[in-house]
């Protein structure tokens, strides 16, 4: 009687673990289908999860590399994560909500700044250690790329770094469908492009009396270096090849869909020495 009641116990422990397993493989295999898409349609890597390991994808994007995860803080929580080379390694700077959310304590020397837009400074705190270059980096576009990452998935969260030479951009909780770890890889590609517009030099751009100037561009649509035959997004100020805008109708921009463009101006010599 006694190794029949033992029997059965063992059979319930071994229903109820496979059952457990069952649930997590198929939770495991959705998770894993995300992160595979992810990888496929940007021509990267994907190392899927396991028992004990979370998925993420390497990938190249134009010449930058780009790594796509997860991790789990224990009590300070679960969160996707997209890492982002950045050229410069010395430029420390954070962006965070100002009411709750994620905040962590500031890297040394950085200190808190308001850049002078007010909707931005009310939702957003900055810290950085060098005021000029926040500011220089902080531009529409970007501060735009800011807020659409800050609801997607409706959580109103975000945070965004720089630091060792690195672009970091995460939300909290694991994104496990499909569209939404796509919108949040695409979300964080566009803040990184409109974060490098602000570092090029050398064309002229002219609009409303304001003037930027960029040295080397390359086009959302080919994925070509633009050395002639440049136009810009009235919107955003993405550059593309004429006829690549052209071709595909309105900006390539996910979410912007500007129809027009503007044609910059070839930055004349210098009348300096």
């Amino acid at each position: 009687m006694e190794c029949f009641v033992s029997f059965g116990i063992l059979v319930v422990i071994i229903v109820v673990t496979v059952g457990i397993a069952s649930k997590a493989q198929a939770h495991a295999d959705g998770w894993n289908r995300a992160f595979q898409a992810v990888a496929k349609r940007y021509g990267g890597s994907c190392i899927p999860a396991g028992w004990f390991s979370h998925p993420s994808v390497r990938f190249h994007y134009g010449s930058t590399q780009v790594l796509l995860n997860t991790y789990n803080a224990g009590r300070g929580g679960q969160f996707t994560q997209i890492q982002i080379q950045w050229p410069e390694a010395d430029f420390r700077l954070e962006v965070f909500p100002n009411l709750g959310g994620m905040r962590y304590k500031p890297f040394r020397g950085m200190y808190e700044i308001e850049i002078g837009v007010k909707d931005f400074d009310v939702l957003y705190a900055v810290r950085t250690d060098n005021e000029t270059e926040a500011r220089a980096f902080l531009t529409d576009g970007v501060r735009w790329q800011i807020d659409r990452l800050f609801h997607l998935l409706g959580n109103g969260d975000l945070y965004l770094a720089i630091h060792r030479g690195r672009l970091m951009i995460k939300k909290p909780s694991y994104i496990r469908r499909t569209v939404d770890l796509d919108e949040f890889t695409q979300l964080s590609l566009e803040l990184n492009d409109q974060a490098m517009l602000t570092r090029m030099v050398g064309i002229e751009f002219v609009q409303d009396d304001n003037v930027q100037v960029i040295k080397e561009a390359v086009c959302q649509i080919c994925g070509e270096d633009i050395t002639t035959d440049m136009v810009f997004c009235r919107r955003c100020k993405t550059p593309h090849h004429q006829e690549c805008w052209q071709y595909y109708g309105s900006c390539a921009v996910y979410g912007c869909q500007e129809q027009r463009f503007v044609v910059p101006k070839l930055a004349g010599p210098s009348t300096e020495p």
